[in-house]
């Protein structure tokens, strides 16, 4: 099992804190460049399921392996991802939905996409100050399989 020590590091929290901002920025850029390039067939529920399974495999390696080293690359590729995802989302929202309320919905996708991830990141820091890091992780692993769920279902009725 994982003890509370959790991560083996040599850089404080703020070091691992502003390394994986500057993965996560660099992820979405390489991301949206890589959209139209490498995943141009690919439709966004199919990369919307394929980014929670790579989301399971990088608790898995924090599970087991307890490297920093691992939560970033896992990191940088689940933001290439999200760089990927983006653009076609709202590609996806504009297929979808009629012209006249396509700034409505656009807008209303943003701020609810603004708003829950706070909210989420807030419940999970509060698992792991309340229970510990453990219960934290399970509270992802847990929701991650809830959304792959979800978006697998969404594919197979889009299809």
């Amino acid at each position: 099992m994982l003890d509370q020590s959790f991560i083996s590091s040599n850089y404080s929290y703020s070091v691992n804190l502003s390394i994986l901002t500057s993965i996560a920025v660099a992820g979405i850029v390489l991301g949206n460049y890589l959209s139209d390039k490498i995943f141009k067939n690919k439709n966004v529920l199919e990369l919307i399921s394929l980014s929670y399974v790579i989301i399971m495999l990088q608790l898995f390696f924090i599970f087991t392996s307890q490297s920093i080293i691992l939560i970033y690359m896992f990191s940088l590729v689940i933001y290439i991802f999200e760089g990927t995802i983006s653009p076609k989302f709202t590609l996806f929202i504009m297929d979808y939905q009629e012209y006249k309320d396509l700034g409505m919905s656009i807008g209303l996708i943003n701020t609810f996409i603004a708003s829950v991830l706070p909210i989420q990141l807030s419940f999970i820091m509060f698992v792991v100050n309340a229970q510990g890091i453990m219960h934290g992780l399970i509270v992802i692993a847990l929701s991650s399989i809830i959304y792959m769920i979800l978006s697998i279902i969404m594919l197979k009725r889009r299809k």
